[in-house]
């Protein structure tokens, strides 16, 4: 046991001379000759991510595209993508009031033609903008679904 202590001392002796001899980044003498060229440089004897600073996550990846009809876990989600016969359209914005979803805004091509419902309510929309027609009254409800397949009033096709 007595020789085993013998060997681990000579060993830690004989790594700090050779360490010593390098100069150690974290020892506040060693390296001095090194510093920052100012005060955005990193710190030569830092690793790099320790001089990174704070680092934000990525954003989260786009939410996957749907086909047609928009409802539950897709709505009010910016971003979403949804195709159906008149093209592809991407909900770039939705207006809220009073945690309810009133309201949105499309990119993509025109002309375009949808039905959203709100509650037991359907409204037909025909433009990139939509806003529920009584928000102005206070008596808007969710939506509840935005489909772009549905027939428009009067029996023509979708979008």
């Amino acid at each position: 046991m007595l020789r085993l202590a013998i060997v681990l001392i000579a060993a830690a002796a004989a790594a700090s001379v050779v360490v010593g001899g390098a100069g150690c980044a974290f020892d506040p003498e060693g390296m001095p000759d090194v510093a920052p060229d100012g005060p955005g440089d990193p710190d030569p004897g830092l690793p790099a991510d320790v001089d990174a600073g704070v680092v934000t996550p990525p954003p989260p990846p786009p939410p996957e595209p749907v086909s047609c009809r928009v409802e539950r876990a897709n709505l009010g989600v910016d971003g979403l993508q949804v195709t159906s016969p008149a093209g592809t359209h991407t909900f770039t914005s939705w207006q809220r009031a009073g945690g309810r979803l009133v309201g949105f805004t499309l990119a993509g091509p025109e002309p375009v033609g949808y039905e959203v419902r709100a509650d037991d309510d359907r409204f037909w929309g025909a433009a990139l903008t939509w806003t529920h027609p009584e928000l102005a009254d206070g008596d808007a409800e969710s939506i509840s679904r935005v489909d772009f397949c549905a027939r428009p009033p009067g029996g023509g096709g979708g979008g």
